[in-house]
Order: C-alpha cells, then sequence, then structure tokens
C-alpha cells in the first residue's frame, strides 16, 4: 500500500532541484559543499556586523544616537506612544492628559 506522501505530486521547486543534485554528489563533496556555504554564511554575517558597525558611527557622529540603559529605552519608547496616543485624541501633548493605567492593560485618557 502507497503512503499519502508517494501519492502527491512532487513539486520540483529551485530548492528541491538543488538537493536533488547535491545528494547525487559523493559524500566528500557534500561535506566539502556544507563546509564552503557555512563559511560564505560567517562572512556574510561579519560584513552585516560592519555594516551596522559603520552605520551607528556615522550615527553617533551625526548626534542621532541616544545612550542609556534599558530603563530609559523603556521610559523614552512610553513617551513616544503616549505622545502618539495623545496626538490622535487631539492637538495637545500627553503631558496635558493624565494616562491611568486600567485593568486589562489598557489606557485611559482623562
Amino acid at each position: 500500500m502507497e503512503s499519502r506522501l508517494s501519492m502527491r505530486p512532487r513539486t520540483f521547486t529551485p530548492f528541491q532541484k538543488a538537493i536533488d543534485v547535491i545528494e547525487e554528489l559523493p559524500l566528500e563533496d557534500q561535506e566539502t559543499l556544507i563546509d564552503l556555504i557555512h563559511h560564505r554564511l560567517v562572512e556574510r554575517r561579519r560584513a552585516e556586523i560592519a555594516r551596522h558597525a559603520v552605520e551607528t558611527l556615522q550615527s553617533v557622529r551625526e548626534g542621532q544616537a541616544q545612550f542609556g540603559n534599558f530603563a530609559d529605552l523603556r521610559r523614552d519608547l512610553l513617551d513616544r506612544l503616549l505622545d502618539e496616543l495623545a496626538g490622535c485624541l487631539g492637538e495637545e501633548t500627553a503631558q496635558n492628559y493624565n494616562f491611568k493605567l486600567k485593568i486589562g492593560s489598557f489606557y485611559e485618557a482623562r
């Protein structure tokens, strides 16, 4: 009796075609290919980290970077959220509202 998987038509995506070709290679070539791909991925990650470092240093030079600990980040994000919420309620800033946390984690503006 055939299994349900073998009854399905096989789709030949480019990925599946690549796997099929790799499976035809000798075992040693497959291992070499794995090593090669691994090293290339590591190099791509290093390049990405270096690119992010350059972007971060540029932001610091331009004065766009902010520094602080987790509590500072949390406070800044909450302040921005409350300012956006206040903007949705009217033209006033968040300081003009008394935001109280209600049960169920919903904000109420008074």
